[in-house]
């Protein structure tokens, strides 16, 4: 799951500036589905909606503000409680939002056996942190601030295929909520798209700051291109289900010229298409038929008994 990522920054979804060729192969290979929803039009209630299954008008998180210590209970059901129940290993990296480290909103206390990431959102803000959340301590990075030797969208990808090869014997699931393309607090960098380098895009005629956000899209999708092929080298595309989306649209200060939620009115925190209508493209090889383009209004909340369904078991009785 992108953070902030448009309905229009892929090219399987008319992104013409910007390459994206690993998603659109995903694309090409599965289902893309053109009426898909988020959770919610920012973060915290989006991946609430995800995690729970409970639509954003019965969640706990309704907004990313005021923020709160936690927003998920003991009460709380997620998707990986559900799934770790049917037997299957759990882990995610990224951005949780749900519950900040020693409350009961943590991730490890939440279904994920392993977690690596921002347990805190604001925390998330910083791609050149001086620590990371891992399991029930921090993962030190001193002086990175500073420093700048770990770019954590790094760090956090080479744990995600460190989980999946570690996992690859047994039935898993992975939660890869990574941060980017999300801004960045101005702190760390001026125009609030902190990325180690504006690669491939260096030489284009485009304001800086749009060589930043197309570097930091590029990123992403070199890396979901890894995760996918690793899957594929370990023999497991057959009975892996994979799926791209984003947590809501994308950014209103988004360079014009990318069109970044395309057709769609609106942006980031708008109820309007443009804040809830995100890229959803599903993978599995031999089950879900390849190029197929799906009309299908789908939304967040599905996930909830989709997966349930698929790991044989029955969603908590609430939903």
């Amino acid at each position: 799951m992108a953070d902030d990522l448009g309905y229009g920054d892929l090219g399987s979804y008319g992104q013409s500036m910007i390459q994206t060729p690993h998603i659109d192969r995903l694309a090409r290979e599965g289902i893309r589905f053109t009426q898909a929803y988020a959770g919610g039009p920012a973060c915290t209630p989006s991946r609430s909606v995800l995690m729970t299954g409970q639509h954003n008008g019965h969640t706990a998180a309704r907004d990313n503000i005021p923020h709160y210590h936690t927003y998920l209970q003991k009460e709380d059901t997620t998707v990986a409680e559900v799934l770790q129940d049917a037997g299957y290993r759990t882990g995610g990296v990224g951005k949780w939002s749900l519950g900040d480290a020693g409350t009961v909103g943590r991730a490890t206390n939440q279904g994920f056996d392993m977690w690596l990431g921002y347990l805190n959102q604001d925390h998330a803000h910083y791609y050149y942190t001086d620590y990371l959340d891992y399991n029930e301590r921090r993962l030190e990075l001193s002086g990175n601030a500073v420093l700048r030797e770990h770019y954590s969208h790094d760090i956090l990808t080479n744990k995600a295929l460190q989980f999946i090869r570690k996992s690859k014997d047994d039935p898993f699931f992975l939660y890869a909520a990574f941060t980017l393309p999300h801004f960045s607090s101005e702190s760390e960098d001026e125009h609030g798209l902190t990325v180690p380098s504006t690669v491939p895009y260096t030489d284009k005629d485009w304001p800086e700051s749009a060589r930043k956000y197309a570097a930091m899209v590029h990123m992403l999708d070199r890396d979901v291109g890894r995760i996918v092929e690793l899957v594929d080298e370990l023999g497991l595309g057959k009975k892996t289900l994979i799926i791209f989306t984003s947590d809501n649209g994308g950014h209103r200060t988004i360079w014009k010229e990318f069109d970044t939620n395309g057709p769609l009115r609106g942006y980031k925190r708008n109820l309007t298409e443009g804040g809830i209508r995100v890229p959803f493209i599903a993978r599995w090889t031999g089950t879900v038929p390849a190029g197929r383009v799906s009309k299908e209004v789908i939304s967040f909340q599905d996930m909830m008994p989709t997966f349930a369904e698929l790991a044989g078991v029955a969603s908590p009785p609430q939903y």
